[in-house]
């Protein structure tokens, strides 16, 4: 007769549902099994779909994978603060005051050797760990809102992190954010990673077989791996000459940011990243247009200019703009902001 142990551990829910949390926007069904998992290895808490990876320390006394979705919402359900974790074969029960759930998972599968291949938490001989610029992660907030959708482009599908620039277009709009210092390795990294790297802090990165490793070691994100794999194409060279253009100096209204908070309204249902509202001027005024499934609206502000123009934005882009300027400059073709460390120009929308 086989006796299969049981593991079991206690755990505060207050930390557990903490770290479920970090690691969650890496959770999505991919092509692997278990990318919709959360992974337990025994010494992190692990998190991977197909495109990026987050783990966090977690010391366990078993290996498992269990399906994120019905585990995150039980353990933020139950409202005692005590855990008893038991596991056996993979699936893992739940003690926790008067409640008790059972957990169906598995200790084996693609998603384990994956995470086997990133020895997480692992140096490895030839690591070499960088410094990041303090203000990286607001280069890749303000850079986010340029990136296109083209597979076939992969510069206009990323951020491009090169020396002390982080660019981005989708050969529309092109961005850079001047960083306060430079990194040694040129690295181009993924829409879908970067969207989600802004939610964290990280103060340093390393390359490994292709993977870029982000190090948090700060507070909440103290021992966080994020790891994401990097495209390989060049950003052109000659971007800076979009900025260069006849144009016309304009002043943009205080009154425009409420118009366009009223404008977003219509947008709601869109991904925050996704959401465009139509900024048009002509006879000396400036209007604000949101539309969507339910419907529309318009609002005009008074403006000194004549000048005529149309183009689309992102109205949480355009409204952390306007908290560093009320200028904008518009030409023949497009129009441009230019801040402290920070540009960005949109080809004009031809109604």
């Amino acid at each position: 007769m086989i006796c299969v142990r049981r593991k079991s551990m206690e755990m505060k829910r207050a930390i557990l549902l903490k770290k479920l949390e970090i690691v969650k926007p890496a959770v999505k069904e991919g092509m692997l099994d278990g990318t919709g998992n959360f992974v337990f290895t025994g010494k992190r808490l692990v998190a991977y779909n197909d495109r990026i990876c987050i783990s966090v320390p977690l010391q366990t006394d078993f290996n498992t994978s269990l399906r994120a979705a019905s585990f995150l919402q039980a353990i933020s359900k139950i409202s005692a603060p005590e855990l008893k974790l038991v596991e056996k074969k993979g699936s893992v029960t739940i003690k926790a005051g008067k409640t008790k759930a059972k957990f169906l998972g598995s200790n084996e599968g693609e998603v384990f050797d994956l995470i086997k291949e990133l020895k997480l938490g692992v140096k490895v001989e030839g690591d070499k760990k960088h410094k990041l610029p303090l203000n990286f992660l607001d280069g890749i907030r303000r850079c986010l809102f340029s990136c296109g959708q083209d597979a076939s482009r992969p510069y206009c599908n990323g951020i491009t992190i090169k020396k002390n620039n982080v660019l981005s277009t989708d050969n529309n709009r092109v961005s850079e954010f001047t960083m306060s210092g430079s990194v040694p390795d040129n690295l181009l990294i993924p829409f879908s990673a970067a969207v989600n790297m802004v939610r964290y802090e990280f103060s340093k990165y390393m390359l490994r077989g292709g993977w870029l490793y982000l190090f948090g070691d700060i507070d909440t994100f103290k021992g966080l791996v994020f790891c994401t794999r990097l495209y390989n194409d060049t950003f052109p060279p000659k971007y800076k000459s979009f900025f260069e253009f006849n144009a016309e100096t304009v002043g943009l209204p205080d009154e425009l940011k409420d118009s366009i908070d009223t404008a977003e309204i219509f947008t709601q249902d869109e991904e925050f990243i996704s959401k465009r509202v139509l900024i048009s001027f002509a006879d000396g005024e400036v209007k604000i247009k949101g539309s969507g499934n339910e419907g529309w609206i318009i609002d005009k502000i008074p403006i000194e200019s004549k000048i005529k123009a149309s183009f689309r934005i992102n109205p949480v882009f355009l409204r952390e703009i306007l908290n560093n300027t009320n200028e904008i400059k518009v030409g023949e073709n497009a129009i441009a902001f230019d801040i402290e460390n920070f540009r960005h120009m949109t080809g004009l929308f031809i109604e």
